[in-house]
């Protein structure tokens, strides 16, 4: 009765205790009320309750043989108690096609196969069909008999399965042939059988430890009592059923930082029929390395295994901290089995590292300049030096080295170090900062030049990205404009013109002047004489808005051979408001086009009359040299003719050297011609004329001079 002030009644509802071993059940409670006003809902079941049996199915997918010794020593009474005890072992078991599947082989002086492996799939149709086995009541106890028919059942039965395969022994007394029955229990623990043997109401039990191959595996009863085999059904129940180990597929994870989470997965070594709770949990290691929740997040999930997986995973956060160069850091996964842990156990890997790895890059760029928008630079000649900056995109983890280069273009424009200080400055990039500078020296010179520029490049740690363009620091020139000859070196032949050029730095808005100094001596040439040039000027002025001015000088042709002569232009600034430039002197050239041409004459000289005198002459347009022209003479055979003089016998012929002077036109050797007496033909020797100086144009006949030696 629900009074006035109260909210809830109860009562307690007897639950039996069976002892039998059997799956959760549950019944319903039903409410009601003489007071039709009263609404208990329309659930067909108002309350439910559920009775949970106490005792463990074996979890495992399974196929299980049945062994039951049907020998006249057991008796009828005695094989019906053992019957009702092979029911409730079956009760162990979820028996299904998925599942276990059962068979069961009874014996006695014969082996007889009472129920196919897996021919039965249904608890209750398995039950009914082992409390209708007929007792056979044998005289012998041919237990090897028995254990290979139930092994071939396991090994060979259209449906085995490739699952835990188990066999439970079930007599009251020692096997007839002892050995036999040892060796079928070996042969059937090969083939990864599992045996536990049951016995009752014996008093030696080294037979049946040896079957089982472990003392472990035999559960000995004094009597055929259901309670006392009751009392044992659990025991029975775990040494028969293996356990299911779970373990960790890794022992160790690597995980980039940016993937947000890692996965950690479990996996059973067997399939199981029941469902596995777990407890996972993410910790620090110890020392710490990894921090929560810096870089991961600390956590315990709750999961469950699902009986029908293998293979389970968890998910743990992992924070993606944006510092770049960190070195890698690791914590811990563990798990607990939170379930009945009696057939379930941590396996080999019972930890997994997860490592976490550092993928952020840190990438430099050179500072955006707010003076020109851009990463350059522009700086004037005196302003004594100019500071570059790099910056960073992450914070790191820990300082690093930057090298700023200052070097010369390619092309080189400012050199170093007439404009810069071309050097290599090393800075801390410090972890927390985002910007490192350096500062390199500009040199001001008093040179008037035009605007020129350097690059400043980058090293970095091969694990920092440099930056892809490097900025240029542009240097302007602040001094007053500079004047230049446009090169050193002019050079024209007589009869042309050369143009010659001044060059301003800048341009002006103005007019201005500059003279011109000149020199008639310059080293290395001849001198040039007034009558060699005309039209230099003095003054050259530059007109506004020009940078640049010319004029002509005229060589006039001559005749006469000459070397190559030169006057000297030289620039003076004084008063006109400019500097001098880099090229403040410059040679004119005067080259010669009268290349001298020298001849001789053929001559006859009677024998007895020498001596012969040969002469070599100016020819041509050249009319004099204003050079020593030196002129070697070699008499020597005449091999275009057969009446050849012979030399030593008919003429001397020692080589002659003569110089042809300025002024003069004509040089002359004498050679001595042999007076032999004796009566010959006139014959003929020639004269070869050759110089050092290869300007000397000595003709395209093969024998320059020509003697005739007359025989009088």
């Amino acid at each position: 009765v629900i009074q006035p002030g109260q909210t809830q009644v109860c009562v307690d509802i007897i639950i039996e205790n069976d002892r039998v071993v059997e799956r959760d059940e549950e019944f319903c409670v039903q409410l009601s009320s003489e007071n039709n006003d009263i609404d208990f809902g329309s659930e067909p079941c108002h309350i439910c309750v559920t009775i949970m049996d106490p005792t463990t199915v074996c979890p495992l997918i399974a196929d299980v043989m049945l062994v039951v010794d049907g020998s006249q020593s057991i008796m009828p009474d005695n094989f019906d108690t053992l019957i009702r005890f092979v029911v409730r072992v079956t009760r162990q078991f979820d028996i299904s096609p998925e599942a276990t599947r059962m068979g069961l082989v009874q014996f006695s002086d014969r082996s007889k196969v009472e129920i196919s492996l897996g021919d039965i799939t249904d608890e209750g149709a398995l039950e009914t069909r082992i409390m209708n086995i007929t007792y056979q009541n044998g005289g012998d106890t041919f237990t090897g008999e028995a254990i290979r028919l139930a092994t071939s059942q396991l090994l060979n039965s259209p449906q085995a399965r490739n699952v835990s395969k188990l066999m439970f022994l079930f007599t009251d007394g020692q096997p007839t042939l002892r050995n036999n029955a040892i060796r079928a229990g070996e042969e059937a623990r090969n083939e990864n059988i599992t045996i536990t043997a049951v016995g009752i109401a014996i008093t030696v039990q080294d037979a049946l430890n040896m079957i089982t191959g472990s003392s472990d595996r035999v559960l000995l009863v004094e009597t055929f009592s259901d309670e006392l085999l009751n009392d044992i059904i659990d025991d029975l129940t775990t040494q028969a059923c293996p356990t299911v180990e779970i373990s960790f597929t890794q022992a160790d994870v690597r995980v980039n930082e940016d993937n947000g989470t890692v996965f950690v997965c479990l996996e059973k070594d067997r399939p199981t029929v029941l469902d596995i709770e777990l407890q996972v949990t993410a910790r620090e290691q110890n020392p710490s390395d990894a921090i929560s929740p810096g870089d991961f997040d600390a956590d315990t999930i709750n999961i469950t295994f699902p009986s029908g997986q293998n293979r389970i995973c968890v998910e743990f956060n992992i924070t993606d901290d944006l510092i770049a160069r960190e070195s890698t850091e690791s914590f811990e996964a563990e798990f607990r089995i939170t379930s009945d842990s009696r057939f379930a156990v941590p396996g080999q890997t019972r930890m997994s590292t997860v490592t976490i790895l550092d993928d952020d890059e840190v990438t430099t760029t050179p500072m955006i300049n707010p003076d020109t928008g851009t990463i350059n630079y522009v700086v004037n000649e005196n302003a004594g030096d100019v500071t570059v900056c790099l910056m960073k995109d992450l914070v790191t983890a820990e300082d690093f080295i930057v090298t700023f280069i200052a070097r010369e273009k390619t092309p080189p424009d400012a050199l170093s170090p007439e404009d810069f200080t071309a050097d290599q400055i090393q800075v801390t990039f410090l972890a927390n900062e985002n910007m490192a500078c350096a500062t390199f020296t500009i040199i001001d010179d008093t040179i008037d030049e035009v605007d020129e520029s350097f690059e400043i490049s980058f090293t970095v740690p091969p694990d920092v990205t440099p930056p892809s363009t490097n900025p240029m620091v542009t240097i302007i020139d602040d001094e007053s404009p500079s004047v230049s000859f446009t090169q050193q070196t002019y050079s024209g032949e007589e009869g042309g013109v050369v143009e010659v050029c001044l060059m301003l730095s800048t341009q002006l808005d103005m007019e201005t002047s500059v003279t011109l100094s000149i020199s008639n001596s310059v080293t290395g040439y001849d001198d040039a004489e007034n009558d060699d040039y005309s039209g230099v000027l003095t003054v050259v002025t530059f007109v506004s808005c020009s940078d640049m001015s010319c004029f002509n000088i005229t060589f006039p042709d001559d005749t006469e051979y000459e070397f190559v002569e030169a006057i000297k232009l030289t620039i003076d600034t004084a008063g006109s408001g400019l500097n001098p430039g880099t090229i403040t002197e410059a040679d004119v050239c005067i080259t010669d086009d009268d290349d001298p041409k020298i001849r001789g004459n053929c001559t006859k000289v009677f024998e007895d009359r020498g001596p012969a005198r040969v002469c070599a002459y100016l020819y041509g347009n050249t009319q004099s040299t204003s050079q020593n022209l030196i002129i070697t003479f070699t008499p020597q055979i005449n091999f275009l003719i057969t009446n050849q003089a012979t030399p030593v016998e008919d003429f001397d012929s020692t080589m002659f050297t003569e110089v042809m002077q300025p002024g003069q036109t004509e040089v002359c050797v004498d050679i001595i011609i042999e007076n032999d007496r004796v009566e010959e033909g006139d014959e003929e020797f020639c004269v070869q004329l050759s110089s050092d100086n290869n300007d000397i144009d000595f003709g395209r006949e093969l024998c320059h001079i020509c003697v005739t030696i007359m025989d009088p």
